[in-house]
């Protein structure tokens, strides 16, 4: 994960690896063309025996920004880290870039 901190003239970039998925699940998916949803069942299921939620500062996650190359968040491994996460902290806010009108934004109840 990038991590900016958009308010300070000065913020930079900060890299964060946090719980990535493993070498396997991407090459089984990405260069052996492997099924998106048997990806993300995996890549969930390694999140949850990670304990994500638990292991994972929130204020790490707050104001960040997470990058990918992906062109859409559909099949994007960071889209599931943050929903993932949302479900268990909840309030989080997304907002993601793209063409047209593809963006989600949720209400951050929780931040401070």
């Amino acid at each position: 994960m990038i991590r900016h901190r958009p308010p300070s003239p000065a913020a930079g970039f900060e890299h964060e690896d946090l719980h990535p998925p493993t070498k396997q699940m991407l090459d089984d998916y990405k260069k052996h063309r492997g099924d998106w949803s048997t990806y993300e069942a995996r890549f969930l299921e390694l999140m949850r025996a990670r304990r994500v939620e638990r292991t994972v500062a929130r204020k790490i996650v707050a104001d960040a920004c997470l990058l990918y190359s992906e062109h859409t968040p559909d099949r994007c491994h960071r889209r599931l880290v943050v929903e993932y996460l949302d479900r268990h902290w909840g309030g989080l806010q997304v907002t993601h870039l793209g063409d047209g009108d593809q963006a989600l934004r949720r209400r951050d109840t929780k931040a401070g």
